[in-house]
């Protein structure tokens, strides 16, 4: 599961605009990894909201939906 890949992590890399992977609970996912830090090579998820979370977010590249 994606928390299971996160658990511990320190950074979080998405590739992918999955949608088991844009729809992680992120509230829940930052009290399990060791540093909130994302990039995103899919620009996936919102910046805004990830970074209100917590997270250090970096979005790159482009979404297809």
């Amino acid at each position: 599961s994606s928390m299971e890949a996160v658990d511990q992590a320190e950074a979080i890399i998405i590739a992918t605009e999955w949608q088991d992977i844009i729809a992680t609970d992120w509230e829940q996912a930052i009290k399990i990894v060791k540093q909130p830090f994302v990039f995103d090579g899919r620009n996936a998820l919102d910046a805004e909201e990830m970074e209100n979370l917590g997270y250090h977010y970096i979005g790159v590249g482009l979404c297809s939906r």
